[in-house]
């Protein structure tokens, strides 16, 4: 994360930043041992139910 702020690409800088803004739910989504994916997997099906 520190070398990023030394690279010519805005995107990967922005990318970053964005990680260390909201860096307690990036530490949150790593370390905890539940998931969405079955809820994330339903919601999907049922938008290509309704196309």
């Amino acid at each position: 994360m520190n070398r990023v702020g030394q690279t010519d690409c805005v995107a990967l800088e922005r990318f970053a930043r964005g990680l260390l803004a909201d860096w307690a739910v990036v530490q949150a989504g790593l370390t905890h041992l539940w998931s969405n994916g079955a809820t994330a997997g339903y919601v999907h099906r049922l938008k290509r139910l309704k196309r």
